[in-house]
């Protein structure tokens, strides 16, 4: 593989640890993500991890659970079947107290069977380009487990397996998007003189803690209203400047009309929803939920028939907060298995593709 570790290790750190917070977790991941990537070392990432880890893959529901299971993962089905052409581009990074979010695209030619991704897929030669969402946590240390989250629907469009002709689905365009939105938010931040810096670290120290209850309060009190049925409550919790995105099914709002039309019809179709928060931390401006979202659906069948359907969603969210206000929410799960066609085929003129 050309990419050296070093290099990759270089390419995925960043600065972005807050300064309350141990800069080791970002380390850590980084040292556990060359291993597997640039060094492509079972026994080396393995060392990088608790006795006994877990990998899911909550998509496909890939991965390993206990010590065996995980090196199973890695020489079987992952680290010995990467794609010599693949990089990692960062994204964001959230380092919490024990756990490391970061969102990613990874790009590859698919050009080897990659069971990680596709299971039992012959190599297709096309070019994919896959946003991820890890969560990484850890435990004196090492790596206990990873929640791994990308769009199953996109990768398959993207190798042709997939028609998005009739599907609210995006390709290789849900990449692209993402990280033309992501250098356009940091050419907007202007690099700060180091008196400047200086003088925002000293903030930062004095006021992160109020900044994290608050931010917590603002995603949670935004989630029980929208649970209740409070949707215009709810987007009191919205900065007038805001970008909701839907990475499942490629829909995005940026206006509150839109997006309260988005939740009523929401709350229509699947009246019985039931969003349940797994868990939740904050880290800076930046708060990260994983969620399972429960309801059922009623759907045409054989013979002119319906049948209902129980539908659970995993998730996970990550919400960036601003003075009190939410200005950027970004969900990840598996557009394809959710089963949200019909909520999409509503919002289609707004879809950016």
């Amino acid at each position: 593989m050309s990419m050296k570790a070093e290099s990759l290790r270089t390419r995925m750190s960043t600065s972005r640890a807050t300064p309350t917070e141990s800069p080791d977790l970002a380390a850590l991941f980084d040292g556990h993500i060359a291993r597997e990537f640039a060094d492509q070392d079972v026994d080396a990432t393995m060392e990088t991890m608790v006795p006994e880890p877990y990998v899911h893959c909550v998509a496909i529901m890939t991965g390993g659970f206990g010590h065996e299971g995980v090196r199973r993962f890695y020489s079987e089905h992952f680290i010995n079947q990467i794609p010599k052409d693949v990089t990692v581009t960062p994204i964001s990074r959230t380092v919490g107290k024990d756990c490391v979010v970061d969102e990613f695209i990874i790009s590859f030619t698919h050009d080897t069977q990659w069971d990680y991704l596709l299971p039992g897929v012959p190599p297709t030669g096309k070019r994919v380009e896959l946003p991820h969402v890890v969560v990484m946590k850890f435990e004196n240390g090492k790596v206990a487990h990873e929640h791994i989250y990308w769009d199953q629907a996109s990768l398959l469009v993207q190798v042709g397996l997939l028609d998005p002709a009739n599907l609210a689905v995006a390709g290789v365009e849900q990449a692209r998007e993402l990280l033309g939105a992501a250098q356009k938010d940091r050419a907007a931040t202007s690099k700060p003189t180091q008196e400047e810096d200086e003088i925002q670290k000293e903030i930062l120290v004095s006021e992160i803690p109020i900044v994290r209850e608050a931010s917590e309060g603002v995603v949670l009190r935004v989630l029980a209203n929208l649970k209740n049925g409070r949707i215009e409550d709810a987007l009191v919790g919205f900065a007038e400047e805001f970008r909701f995105k839907d990475h499942g099914i490629g829909l995005e709002f940026k206006d509150k009309q839109r997006l309260a039309e988005f939740f009523y019809k929401k709350r229509e179709l699947c009246p019985d929803s039931v969003l349940h928060t797994d868990k939740i931390f904050e880290a800076d401006n930046r708060v990260i939920t994983e969620w399972t979202l429960r309801f059922t659906l009623t759907e045409p069948f054989y013979g002119g028939l319906k049948r209902t359907v129980k539908v659970f969603v995993h998730g996970a969210s990550i919400v960036r907060i601003e003075n009190g206000k939410i200005t950027d929410w970004a969900d990840y799960y598996d557009g394809l298995t959710s089963r949200r066609t019909a909520l999409a085929s509503h919002f289609t003129e707004w879809v950016e593709l």
